[in-house]
């Protein structure tokens, strides 16, 4: 099956469906190299939104992401979110096949794309209760 692409230990190649063609890739793209990602103390929603409103735009756009600190998510909560997400992955094919479904109601399924069936090529992607959660399938999640 195909669309559970990161269940494939038998590929040599990456599948058709998952390449870009030539035209549409994009390029000698020029990525920086940076001593420091930026830093934003969410803590400062409640005494300065309009900078850290600032801070954030600034640093998505400059670099595209940045780490958020003092956000008041329990340690225990982000090491409990990452446990089941290698979970997921380290479940047997059968097991995350049946959680596979086109269908944009569940409210949690597996899928590869918004449309998988007329988008041009796949993306792995895992939707939970209508958040949607990317992760790298090779089991690197940070």
């Amino acid at each position: 099956m195909e669309k559970l692409i990161s269940n494939r230990s038998d590929l040599q190649s990456v599948p058709e469906s998952y390449i870009l063609p030539p035209g549409t890739r994009p390029g000698n793209v020029q990525v920086s190299i940076f001593e420091n990602i930026p830093v934003i103390d969410f803590h400062q929603l409640g005494t300065d939104k309009a900078q850290l409103i600032k801070q954030i735009t600034e640093a998505a756009k400059e670099f595209g992401f940045f780490q958020l600190i003092n956000h008041g998510v329990p340690d225990n909560l982000l090491q409990n979110v990452m446990n089941v997400g290698k979970e997921f992955f380290e479940l047997p094919s059968e097991d995350k096949a049946s959680l596979y479904s086109e269908d944009a109601r569940q409210s949690c399924r597996l899928y590869t794309s918004i449309d998988y069936v007329r988008e041009q090529r796949g993306v792995w992607k895992l939707l939970c209760g209508g958040e949607e959660v990317e992760f790298v399938s090779s089991g690197s999640y940070m």
